[in-house]
């Protein structure tokens, strides 16, 4: 078991094919914004979403894995998109990919493995 105090940031590990596959689908978010359903409490500001496909990018290289450091607000960002993409569909390929992260973020949940609440928004 996972000590949560001491987890401040998560690595997520995302090969380039599925990275470049995220990058897409929150791309598609941010141009289609009207898609999103901002009244379900867990999307961030649609800004937020461009400042961390921003940063995804940056990782977008010959290496690989790309393993991005996420601090909590960024990972408050990043989680519910990718949850939310089916609403977002972009292709047959991104559903099937955004679905796999889905489950293994939801794994992830279970074993206590997500950084922990700043002391500041507790």
């Amino acid at each position: 078991m996972y000590n949560m105090e001491k987890i401040t940031s998560i690595n997520v590990e995302l090969d380039q094919e599925t990275l470049g596959i995220v990058i897409d689908v929150f791309e598609h978010a941010l141009e289609n914004d009207d898609e999103i359903d901002f009244s379900m409490m867990d999307l961030s500001p649609i800004e937020e979403l461009r400042e961390l496909t921003e940063k995804l990018k940056t990782y977008l290289s010959d290496q690989d894995p790309a393993v991005i450091s996420m601090d909590f607000n960024e990972w408050v960002t990043y989680e519910p998109y990718v949850y939310h993409a089916d609403d977002l569909l972009i292709s047959d390929e991104a559903s099937a990919v955004m679905s796999k992260l889905v489950g293994k973020y939801m794994d992830w949940r279970k074993d206590g493995i997500t950084p922990n609440t700043p002391p500041e928004l507790s």
